[in-house]
């Protein structure tokens, strides 16, 4: 038996995922798991820059609030961790550093009772 949660942060992992790709983003990889720690979306922009977004997803009212609210001091330690350990692994052959960002997508309940995108936070994270 799964766990509810895991189910809708798989969905909105999905929606978010759906919501990059419509704005023009290239998704290049989902739930990365490395020592760093995990990423739910590793995307490139219409710039070129790397976007690792952390996607949050509730229901209920005030979801979108309580999903930016929940990527504490920790999480955002890990969020930097994780895309320190991609980039470590994804070298540019020029040996430049990559231009990146981390973002953060809450997705809440809409009035239809299904999830869409409430909220996308460019540069969530800073280092």
């Amino acid at each position: 038996m799964s766990d509810p949660r895991q189910g809708l942060g798989r969905a909105g992992e999905t929606v978010a995922a759906q919501y990059l790709q419509d704005a023009g983003y290239t998704v290049l990889e989902r739930n990365r798991r490395s020592e760093g720690g995990e990423i739910d979306i590793v995307a490139r922009d219409t710039s070129g820059a790397i976007v690792f977004v952390e996607v949050r997803t509730r229901r209920g009212p005030g979801g979108a609030v309580s999903a930016l609210e929940s990527v504490d001091a920790a999480k955002q330690e890990r969020l930097l961790s994780g895309a320190a350990a991609y980039l470590a692994d994804h070298v540019d052959p020029s040996g430049a550093d990559l231009p990146a960002r981390i973002d953060v997508i809450a997705v809440a309940t809409n009035r239809r009772g299904g999830l869409a995108v409430a909220r996308h936070v460019r540069n969530a994270v800073e280092a």
